[in-house]
């Protein structure tokens, strides 16, 4: 079974687009909206994507830096409604490991996600 891909803190049409992108492309999907629910998702998983609305007020650089620091092999991929966030420039640079603004492009996310998922693969492989 592949990584999950988490959207967190999306709205329900939002959720419902990615949702039905993914699950035809044979990803599983959670979806979670609270913090303490998101590291419980990535302890459980160890690895994978999640898919993070940084129009979210939650959404900060400390947050962002606690979660790569706890998950090293979750990766990060931020989406929003503006192109510039000068509050996140340290997250930006540091821990995304990409940015796509909205509408999402279902097609551009997937490759994304299918090239995190390449790359964790060796790490798979050594997991005890």
């Amino acid at each position: 079974m592949s990584p999950p891909v988490v959207l967190f803190q999306f709205s329900k049409g939002d959720a419902q687009e990615l949702t039905q992108a993914f699950v035809t492309m044979g990803v599983n999907v959670l979806r979670c909206h609270s913090l303490s629910d998101l590291d419980i998702i990535c302890h459980k998983n160890h690895r994978g994507v999640i898919l993070l609305n940084l129009d979210n007020p939650t959404i900060s650089n400390r947050v962002l830096k606690d979660l790569r620091t706890k998950h090293p092999f979750v990766q990060m991929i931020g989406i929003s409604n503006r192109s510039f966030h000068p509050e996140l420039k340290e997250s930006m640079q540091l821990y995304l490991y990409a940015c796509v603004s909205k509408p999402v492009d279902v097609e551009e996310v997937m490759y994304l996600i299918q090239s995190i998922f390449r790359d964790l693969a060796p790490h798979e492989a050594n997991w005890i």
